[in-house]
């Protein structure tokens, strides 16, 4: 009696236990966020799930056996609670497989504990000023393949996200890693940040990164026919306005480069979960699953600071900053990879602008992460940064020739 007694107790402090931190990842993946600090929180709840499924599996089982040792109210309680936890943190690991099946790309379990895309084993080869905009000095990161080939390679330039306001070059050194391990050679670039509004130069400072890349292009062993832009966020929206406005006329007067850049024209974009229509974005309604806050309260002030105030006072400028605004048939081909979890940049836009390229023919690739919530390729290891980078290295073979 004493030992069947001793049993239960171990069981349901077990379960207890292991219910501890499966409640609260369940929650982070159920529930909007409440702010920034959360969204961060709940971003790698999502990405390692698994973790949390563990726990709540043990959770699960530990209360069963103190339910069939008598322990029926709390032995119940836990188990009901632990099961629903269970079936929660397992939705983004389904959601991701699904994903994988579709795109026919392999998931590793092996690599699921990664170290996050803000830590590398390396630095930058070199850092290097390419413009001083009315003295502002910018700079840029070069990132060369430890196995450089003979002949000259592709380049990607780089631009971090930070909501227009904030960021700065090398803040996910392991992308530029691995896009090296690829065979190409990294430009990773600080751009302009708002306030004052830079929605007419920031681009000017990413288009006059392209043009210093390809005039340098002999002393890097860069190919200056196969340059790539890519940007995350804020990033991969300076990108796509950058690579749809070269050579277009509206757009070439628009955003003139921040210096004597010459050719801008790029091979490809890659943007990850950057807006395409500034002034769409501004107006989506707040989906049931995303929080209010991240969007009317963080989100609006920071396209406030970036155009100078909300559409309604800058409608010229959301419009001009807008790379739907540019998009046709001739436009460089483009990969563009969102989370269709994002509690920040809403899938809606991106989802419009890939139907809109359908429409005039462009040569444009858009990829949905069901689960994945903005930033979700911060974390390395996740299942959602692995499609992304299985998507991205898939597209560059094919328009650059990257390894």
């Amino acid at each position: 009696m004493k030992s069947r007694k001793l049993t239960r107790r171990v069981a349901l402090g077990t379960a207890i236990a292991a219910a501890v931190p499966a409640v609260p990842v369940a929650a982070l993946i159920a529930l909007p966020s409440l702010g920034l600090h959360m969204w961060t929180m709940a971003l790698f709840a999502r990405e390692y799930s698994l973790l949390g499924s563990a726990a709540a599996l043990a959770a699960t089982a530990a209360a069963l056996v103190a339910l069939r040792l008598g322990a029926r109210r709390a032995g119940g309680v836990i188990a009901a609670v632990a099961a629903l936890c269970l079936v929660v943190t397992l939705v983004p690991v389904v959601t991701a497989h699904g994903d994988a099946r579709r795109l026919k790309v392999p998931l590793s379990y092996a690599g699921y504990l990664q170290r996050p895309a803000t830590s590398a084993d390396r630095g930058p080869d070199a850092t290097v000023a390419y413009a001083r905009p009315g003295g502002e000095e910018l700079l840029l990161d070069v990132w060369r393949p430890r196995s450089p080939a003979e002949e000259a390679g592709p380049a990607v330039v780089l631009m971090h996200g930070g909501g227009w306001t904030q960021g700065r070059r090398g803040r996910t050194p392991r992308w530029n890693e691995w896009l090296t391990e690829r065979g190409a050679t990294v430009f990773d670039i600080d751009y302009r940040l708002a306030p004052p509004a830079t929605w007419n130069k920031a681009p000017g400072d990413v288009r006059c990164a392209v043009g210093w890349v390809r005039r340098n292009a002999a002393r890097y062993g860069v190919d200056p026919g196969r340059v790539v832009l890519m940007g995350m966020s804020a990033g991969g929206h300076l990108a796509l306005l950058a690579a749809y406005t070269a050579g277009h006329a509206e757009g070439e007067k628009a955003f003139p480069p921040s210096c004597e850049a010459g050719d801008t024209s790029v091979s490809a974009v890659v943007s990850l979960y950057g807006p395409y229509d500034l002034a769409y974005s501004y107006d989506l309604a707040v989906p049931w699953w995303a929080a209010e806050r991240l969007s009317d309260g963080e989100g609006r002030g920071m396209l406030h600071a970036f155009a100078g105030g909300p559409p309604g006072e800058r409608e010229a400028e959301y419009r001009t900053a807008s790379p739907i605004t540019y998009l046709r048939a001739d436009v460089p081909p483009t990969l563009s990879v969102q989370g269709g979890h994002d509690q920040i940049q809403y899938p809606d836009d991106a989802r419009r602008a890939a139907r809109m390229a359908q429409e005039v023919g462009a040569s444009h690739r858009y990829v949905e992460i069901g689960y994945a919530d903005h930033a979700f390729d911060v974390a390395w290891g996740g299942f959602g940064a692995q499609i992304a980078r299985a998507e991205i290295d898939d597209f560059l073979r094919g328009t650059v020739g990257t390894r």
